[in-house]
């Protein structure tokens, strides 16, 4: 049996935990996998965003953990960054996000939309793995917005691109896209979430669920930001860093980043 100190498999999962009446013996543990916690609380944050909008806010299903969820995905952040930097007075948009999931920001942006006169109808394209692409159609099928989903970002042109690598790393498969490429290759307006470490160089962190992900360094995607030209950052240091198993590794936070001419200012903004 291993010493308390050595970590094993049960240790570092997630699940529940089953004992006697009374009792301090363990007699069971189910786990909950990942389609149990995040995606359950991604489509109940979807619920919640569409029932807002189309109430016009009379109602909204909410909770303690769905606000909480909402702030260590900055789902609204994105939302309302990613609204403000469309064509002013635009009847139509095209939108491309890159690392989609199963269309959160999507629908954070249609809820900004939908408090706005006139708002731009979307065109929007979702960059996601295939196996959530069905999770996907069944959520926004009936949404009066265009949407095409796509599984690599092949750089065509849009009004907006979005790169949610906060998402991405959360996917088996990972991020499609490296913040520095996307920055680099990106032509025209764009908002990039990404986890970062703040240290001089990219590292390699694991998940809490035991996969080994790249984490870009802060530094070096700020340097390629300044050489993009145009960009405004805030930095939230250590942001959800209960996503990582701890260790010696600098803490991982989160960079949120547009490039464009917002219709409105963002607080802690500043250029790069």
């Amino acid at each position: 049996m291993p010493s308390p100190s050595e970590p094993t498999e049960l240790r570092y999962s997630v699940g529940k935990f089953v004992y006697g009446r009374g009792g301090s013996t363990l007699l069971h543990f189910m786990p909950l996998y990942e389609y149990h916690l995040e995606e359950g609380m991604n489509v109940s944050m979807v619920v919640s965003l569409r029932t807002a909008r189309q109430s016009k806010g009379k109602f909204a299903l909410g909770s303690l953990e769905l606000s909480q969820w909402m702030d260590i995905t900055q789902v609204e952040t994105i939302g309302a960054i990613a609204t403000a930097l469309l064509p002013s007075g635009a009847a139509h948009a095209s939108v491309v996000e890159i690392d989609a999931g199963i269309g959160t920001v999507f629908e954070g942006i249609k809820a900004a939309l939908a408090k706005q006169d006139g708002a731009a109808t979307l065109d929007y394209t979702a960059v996601a793995p295939p196996r959530l692409w069905e999770k996907f159609e069944m959520l926004h099928r009936h949404d009066d917005t265009a949407t095409r989903l796509a599984a690599s970002w092949d750089r065509q042109s849009a009004d907006l691109t979005i790169l949610n690598h906060a998402q991405g790393i959360r996917q088996h498969e990972g991020s499609s896209c490296e913040p520095e490429a996307f920055v680099a290759d990106l032509a025209g307006c764009g908002v990039l979430a990404a986890r970062v470490a703040d240290a001089p160089d990219a590292g390699v962190r694991t998940t809490i669920d035991g996969r080994e992900v790249k984490v870009p360094s802060l530094p070096r995607l700020l340097q390629a930001c300044a050489a993009s030209g145009g960009w405004s950052y805030r930095y939230l240091a250590r942001h959800d860093t209960g996503y990582f198993l701890p260790g010696d590794a600098p803490p991982v936070g989160l960079l949120l980043a547009y490039r464009g001419a917002p219709s409105r200012t963002f607080a802690r903004f500043e250029a790069v």
